[in-house]
């Protein structure tokens, strides 16, 4: 008798957050979490990074930094 089974692997990959500021200003920008990303709210200053490993793939994750004052986004880079 033969008896196959079906093993489950969950894939994971990670998501590479970086701030990057024009003139290297050390203002401070608040981020928020989402879809079960851990922690939930997140600093960076220019060149800072928070990186987030192991999170399932196909789940729904959403990243927000909060509006600053006197600053405009130039560009997001999603790879």
């Amino acid at each position: 008798m033969l008896n196959s089974y079906r093993v489950a692997t969950a894939a994971t990959g990670s998501l590479l957050v970086t701030k990057t500021t024009t003139g290297g200003d050390p203002t401070v920008f608040e981020f928020t979490a989402s879809g079960g990303l851990e922690p939930t709210s997140f600093s960076l200053a220019d060149g800072e990074s928070r990186l987030f490993e192991n999170v399932p793939v196909g789940d729904g994750y959403v990243l927000v930094e909060v509006t600053q004052d006197g600053w405009a986004w130039e560009a997001v880079v999603s790879n």
